[in-house]
């Protein structure tokens, strides 16, 4: 008879306050992932928060320094069990999934400080579907609002920085609309003659072909069109 007392931990990050959600992981974590692992024992899964920098593993070293980070702001890494009563397989085999799923650090896929895949440092595996089974049940039950949802969804999607949404709000305050730019057309004195809606209004009025009005904007070189007035882009009319 197997013996089912291990289990997955994970370590967070306080620091960065969230809603993290990985594709076919069932778990939602409040806060930024940055060390999954397996054990048997509680013992096991504190023994980061003593782990020395200068420890002869490479992990070890990793893991610990931004464990150094989070105590030097006052804080202490939040760290949990998930997958219990589980067998060393099973342990083994989460641990592999979880890791592919939110990514390591060193590989530029994700915000996990693991160096391997898992403890066993076989890459080639394949999570069976009892397992899997066995994940999703865990989180049966548990509800979510409609704004955790549209996170999530987001989040499945593609994650947007925030810089990008402020860009966007920008934009959408300036222009109006998300997808449509407004054209301006300007003398030779850089004063403006007329504003259109779009490229498609501006290259209709003005006679002349999408691309090039497309490419006049963009440039924003305000290069003379028919020897009398130039184009730009109304969100880069700062650059004249």
């Amino acid at each position: 008879m197997i013996e089912l007392k291990y289990f997955n931990y994970v370590y967070l990050d306080p620091r960065k306050p969230g809603i993290y959600t990985y594709k076919n992981v069932p778990f939602i974590f409040n806060y930024e992932p940055f060390y999954i692992g397996k054990a048997a024992s509680k013992k096991r899964m504190k023994s980061h928060l003593s782990t020395s920098l200068n420890s002869k593993y490479a992990s070890g070293r990793f893991k610990c320094s931004l464990i150094k980070a989070i105590k030097s702001a006052g804080l202490n890494p939040i760290y949990y069990s998930i997958n219990k009563n589980i067998s060393e397989f099973e342990a083994l085999e989460n641990e592999k999934f979880l890791i592919l799923k939110i990514g390591r650090r060193d590989l530029g896929k994700g915000p996990l400080t693991n160096l391997k895949d898992s403890d066993s440092g076989n890459t080639n595996f394949k999570v069976s579907q009892e397992t899997k089974d066995k994940m999703r049940i865990l989180n049966l039950g548990k509800t979510l609002s409609e704004e955790h949802k549209k996170k999530i969804g987001l989040s499945n999607k593609g994650f947007i920085s925030e810089k990008t949404m402020l860009a966007r709000k920008a934009k959408f305050e300036l222009e109006g609309s998300w997808f449509n730019k407004r054209v301006l057309q300007l003398d030779l004195d850089n004063k403006v003659i007329r504003e259109f809606k779009s490229i498609k209004e501006a290259y209709l009025y003005l006679e002349l072909k999408r691309p090039y009005v497309s490419d006049r904007c963009k440039r924003h070189d305000l290069k003379i069109i028919n020897n009398n007035y130039k184009l730009i882009f109304k969100c880069n009319d700062n650059k004249i």
